[in-house]
């Protein structure tokens, strides 16, 4: 369930502050520190980081966003950030998109996105701890 806030007028290229309500324990299980119902904010800071790292895909990968946390194909621990998950899922035959997602209690935060090859998410997860699978 995605809710758009209407209090943030600001967009960035039709892209608005969004919020998603996700159970992460059901994706997590107890390595998530958040309760049940979790709220996750896609907020303009991370889609301007996102426009100005990824320009070139930056449309695809907010199309894919939501998609990607709702329905990932793994999770990964974040071994460089403490608190940070990493969502993947396959977006065509060469590509998977990354989201990584910083916990909190009731609330996490989007800090980035972008696409990896294959090539790249098999060596990722070969040295990741896996904390989902689809």
């Amino acid at each position: 369930m995605v809710d758009i806030s209407d209090s943030n007028k600001r967009s960035i290229d039709n892209f608005t502050k969004t919020i998603i309500s996700l159970n992460l324990k059901e994706i997590l299980g107890d390595y998530a520190c958040t309760d049940k119902e979790a709220k996750i904010l896609i907020d303009e800071k991370a889609l301007f980081h996102i426009k100005e790292h990824h320009r070139n895909e930056f449309t695809r990968l907010c199309k894919n966003m939501v998609k990607t946390l709702e329905i990932p194909d793994y999770v990964i621990e974040n071994e460089k950030n403490r608190n940070t998950v990493i969502f993947i899922r396959k977006i065509n035959e060469r590509l998977s998109q990354i989201v990584v997602l910083r916990l909190g209690k009731k609330q996490c935060y989007v800090k980035t996105s972008y696409s990896v090859s294959h090539k790249r998410i098999v060596v990722l997860l070969k040295n990741a701890k896996i904390l989902y699978v689809r």
